[in-house]
């Protein structure tokens, strides 16, 4: 009897093994699937094709060299080949550490703006993008395509030294390497001044530079920024009176507390934070009421539920080579096309209205 039981004992233990490994090669088997299908960003939804450029712009006075990414509306029916994710070197060496997919796939992404197409004539309003620390301009392209279609000149920054890795067309690679740091408050002040000044050094540039400044809505630039970026979008608007409106997509205020404001101010906020700025969430998000409060031009707070930090990125429409809960990698319960749409609506509503009736002086 005694022996019976341990074989059958024995014999259960077998079976969960047998059971358990067929679940993981049929999850291994799924995410393989996954990860062999090509990757294909939504489409833009707006009436103009899309180009995109890369810019390496160099501001003597900082001795500062900085690379940009430049989406914008070309004209309907423009043809040529469709840019890199990230172009060269950058794009190889970006992909390796890059975690959410292989780097055989993200060197292969498939995007629908037109590499170097002409700029469609008209007058475009000029939208700068900050990424959120160590990420690439890149990183937004499904956001920054589909604006850019509807008329909007987007111009993605990736801040040398913060940005994780950039490679210049010289072939000089510039690692990431600011980390906040709570006992360092000066750095981090000039880590955000530097931002700062790297938008406005992106405005002067667009302005100056053809095609670009023969078709620059000068009386309409904004600026959107994700995370730490998103901080310094509200920022600026204490320092550069160009800058008509911002959007802050999921940004906690950091360092210097934003003044009172006299232009429009958009705050999109995820309600699925990763797990280690829990803790923060509450304080930080009283601190953007006050601030909204505080903004006399008009201010807008949107909270969605259901999303995750990284939803506001490409992050929201690649495939996971991980079978882990997607809220581990910063993503939220929502499908995550329809919600960069959502994101897409809400900014160009805002920023629609840019211009109208807003005043302000540089500071």
């Amino acid at each position: 009897m005694r022996m019976r039981r341990l074989s059958q004992a024995l014999a259960a233990v077998i079976a969960l093994g047998v059971f358990g490994a067929a679940v993981l090669l049929a999850v291994v088997a799924v995410q393989y699937s996954r990860n062999d299908r090509p990757i294909v960003l939504p489409n833009p939804r707006g009436s103009y094709a899309v180009g995109r450029m890369v810019a390496d712009w160099t501001d003597a006075r900082r001795s500062r060299e900085l690379m940009v990414f430049i989406w914008y509306p070309a004209p309907a029916g423009a043809r040529g080949d469709h840019a890199a994710y990230i172009p060269g070197k950058w794009g190889t060496l970006a992909a390796e550490g890059y975690v959410v997919i292989p780097a055989r796939r993200m060197e292969t992404i498939a995007v629908s703006a037109i590499d170097g197409a002409p700029v469609a004539p008209g007058s475009h309003p000029i939208l700068v993008l900050l990424p959120a620390m160590g990420r690439a301009p890149a990183h937004y392209t499904t956001l920054a395509e589909d604006v850019a279609s509807h008329g909007y000149v987007v111009a993605g920054v990736a801040p040398t030294g913060s940005t994780r890795n950039i490679v210049f067309p010289s072939g000089r690679l510039v690692e990431g390497e600011y980390d906040p740091d709570a006992s360092n408050a000066e750095f981090d002040r000039q880590v955000v001044q530097t931002w700062i000044d790297d938008a406005g050094f992106t405005v002067d540039q667009i302005l100056a530079t053809r095609p670009f400044a023969d078709v620059a809505d000068r009386a309409r630039i904004g600026i959107l920024g994700h995370s730490f970026g998103g901080a310094v979008a509200m920022q600026i608007l204490n320092e550069d009176s160009r800058f008509k409106a911002a959007a802050n997509l999921d940004g906690s205020p950091w360092r210097d507390p934003v003044r009172s404001l006299d232009r429009p101010l958009l705050i999109l906020l995820a309600g699925q934070p990763p797990a280690v700025l829990g803790p923060f969430v509450p304080d930080d998000a009283e601190k953007l009421r006050a601030i909204c409060k505080a903004d006399r031009a008009g201010c807008e707070i949107q909270h969605y539920e259901q999303a995750g930090y990284a939803d506001f990125s490409d992050d929201a429409v690649l495939p996971s080579r991980f079978p882990f809960p997607e809220h581990l990698l910063g993503r939220g319960r929502v499908n995550g096309e329809k919600f960069q749409r959502q994101v897409a609506d809400r900014l160009l509503a805002f920023f629609g209205r840019m211009g109208r009736d807003t005043k302000g002086s540089r500071q």
